[in-house]
């Protein structure tokens, strides 16, 4: 966020990766969920990223909020003004929440992320 110019007290921490693909920026916020043994332990970790204030997951969508407003900046990371932003949670593997409507973030799976990415190019 201090590449991009940001005030600390907008929106703080970081954007884990910033990657562009024809135009399109992904904001990508990546989380290893390889330890977690059970589903319950699954579970227990996501219960991190519901988005709801103060929470991981909500930290990263005022991050995803401020560039979406400021999209100019991104021209000092990918060297261009994006076409479009998204944002996406990846994960070390496969999560019930990615099935998941009501979830409000794109969430894929690290091995899933090149025909992902395919699909939306």
């Amino acid at each position: 966020m201090n590449r991009l110019h940001c005030p600390g007290e907008e929106a703080s921490g970081d954007i884990d990766v910033i990657a562009e693909k024809d135009g399109r920026v992904y904001l990508c916020e990546c989380k290893d969920l390889s330890f977690a043994r059970t589903i319950t332990e699954v579970v227990e970790q996501l219960g991190r990223f519901r988005g709801k204030q103060g929470d991981e997951l909500w930290k990263h969508l005022r991050r995803v909020k401020w560039v979406q407003q400021n999209a100019s900046q991104l021209r000092y990371v990918v060297g261009q003004e994006p076409v479009e932003t998204r944002s996406l949670l990846i994960t070390s593997k496969v999560v019930p929440m990615q099935h998941s409507k009501a979830f409000p973030e794109q969430v894929v799976p690290i091995d899933s992320l090149p025909a992902f990415l395919e699909n939306k190019a």
